[in-house]
């Protein structure tokens, strides 16, 4: 797949199957131009995504459904989306906590 398809794919496309199939409360989206080291590994994008903290546990808290149905269907559509520029493979997620630093005075 060209750049240009991935990118139109990823971003024209996908963005908003993952922000209508999920219950993501941020998204944020950095494209990756270039190595800093000459050893480090290609990476296209690095994505940083925010749920509600009962998705941590909870599938469908995750995926904003209301029953297993409904679940299903936006499993499924999720993962179709993804196939659809490659980003079912060779992918790495890292969960993490974000914390608003809050001054005292």
């Amino acid at each position: 797949m060209s750049f240009d398809r991935w990118r139109q794919q990823w971003q024209g496309v996908h963005t908003q199957n993952a922000l209508d199939l999920q219950s993501t409360i941020g998204y944020e989206q950095n494209l990756v131009v270039r190595a800093i080291t000459p050893e480090a590994p290609v990476i296209s994008a690095i994505v940083f995504e925010q749920f509600p903290i009962s998705a941590l546990t909870d599938l469908l808290a995750w995926y904003g459904a209301s029953d297993q149905q409904q679940l299903s269907e936006r499993v499924i559509a999720m993962l179709d989306s993804v196939k659809a520029f490659g980003a079912d493979t060779n992918i790495d997620t890292v969960a993490t906590s974000r914390y608003d630093i809050v001054r005292p005075f």
